[in-house]
């Protein structure tokens, strides 16, 4: 029989992002009553349950179909649920049911707190009302450890808050077990480079900057830009491609993420841009697809965020743009033309993520920490 109880609750859709959430929950519950509770909407609760039974969704009681009242409603059946955890483990992700979490570690001492934290906290770039601040900011300190997803936001953090409790980290990467099975034994790289980019329609800073970037290509090329978005964005995207491309470049929607792997896979060339001076989130960016990029073999284009250049330096799975902008980023699609470049980078990531990045290797120090202070209880 397990013991030891864990609460993982957060206010976003673990299915459709955030997914270190589900591998969180995935590491403990074999081993601990762990119980997730999230905001999963009605479409998307088959996949949801099918993680496990002790599962649950703040959308699927009763003042979760009625709008004005839900995330009032939401607040305070968020403090009951961190008040039936006293004296146990609670996980609070991200900041909307941290006071409630603060509040019963200050009453119950021996709750064990962790905060698991995705996001860079700034009222400007984030959207946070300044009451939430104000109170993360004296409080930041409160929980008894905290999980960091990359080393330079634990950094920032630690100085931007004065953090006096242990942090750890574990990378917004993917389980090898997750994507092994979209990797062939060897990957043929085409004579015409398939350039790939997959993520929110943004055609007002990020997609503009690789719409651009294509065409400034002096080489064939074929595109998929796989996104997901407002149907009035997607248009928008639609309608400038049809500019400078009537048939190299492919818009895909409508996608789940296990469609989107293997699409994924095939392709030459991974694009990944966040404007480093857009916000302090984008400057220590840490994207999952990044590391999706990787594990499936595919070679990497990055903006010059300190986070992503440290680990294509580090392990030369792809090249970083020099400037932020479309001309930078057409120059590190550039470099990545010749066959012979994309071949050692795809055998620098196939080693580097089975040996070093993927979920399993990145997250092992932080989880014995994690459950070294659940078995505390």
């Amino acid at each position: 029989m397990k013991k030891n109880k864990v609460l993982i609750i957060s206010a976003i859709n673990p299915t459709k992002a955030y997914s270190g959430v589900k591998y969180m929950f995935d590491k403990l519950n074999p081993r601990y009553d762990t119980s997730l509770w999230a905001m999963v909407s009605k479409e998307c609760f088959p996949e949801y349950t099918s993680w496990g039974s002790n599962v649950f969704s703040f959308y699927n009681i009763f003042f979760g179909k009625i709008p004005k009242i839900r995330m009032i409603a939401m607040k305070f059946k968020g403090f009951l649920l961190c008040a039936r955890y006293r004296n146990q483990t609670i996980i609070c992700h991200e900041t909307y049911h941290y006071k409630s979490a603060c509040l019963v570690k200050k009453f119950f001492p021996h709750t064990k707190l962790i905060h698991y934290c995705t996001e860079m906290y700034n009222a400007k770039s984030a959207g946070f009302q300044k009451r939430q601040m104000k109170h993360y900011i004296k409080h930041a300190s409160s929980p008894d450890l905290i999980i960091e997803c990359n080393k330079e936001r634990r950094d920032y953090r630690r100085k931007k808050y004065n953090i006096s409790k242990p942090q750890v980290v574990i990378d917004n990467t993917i389980p090898f077990s997750e994507i092994q099975t979209y990797m062939g034994e060897k990957k043929f790289f085409k004579e015409v480079p398939e350039i790939i980019y997959s993520g929110g329609c943004h055609t007002d800073y990020e997609l503009d900057i690789l719409i651009n970037a294509l065409d400034m290509l002096d080489f064939e090329y074929k595109a998929k830009l796989i996104v997901y978005g407002v149907n009035h964005a997607i248009e928008q995207l639609k309608e400038k491609c049809r500019k400078i491309s009537k048939d190299r470049i492919s818009i895909i929607t409508g996608l789940t993420r296990s469609e989107v792997l293997p699409i994924v896979a095939k392709a030459d060339i991974g694009i990944v841009y966040y404007d480093p001076e857009y916000s302090i989130n984008c400057q220590y960016a840490a994207p999952t697809k990044f590391f999706e990029y990787i594990g499936l073999g595919v070679p990497v284009v990055t903006s010059s965020n300190e986070s992503l250049m440290r680990v294509i330096n580090q392990f030369g799975i792809g090249a970083y743009m020099k400037t932020n902008d479309a001309k930078g980023m057409a120059e590190a699609i550039s470099s990545l033309y010749d066959i012979k470049d994309r071949i050692e980078c795809y055998n620098n990531e196939k080693y580097s993520f089975w040996k070093f990045l993927s979920y399993e290797q990145q997250s092992r120090e932080a989880y014995v920490e994690i459950m070294n202070l659940i078995e505390e209880n």
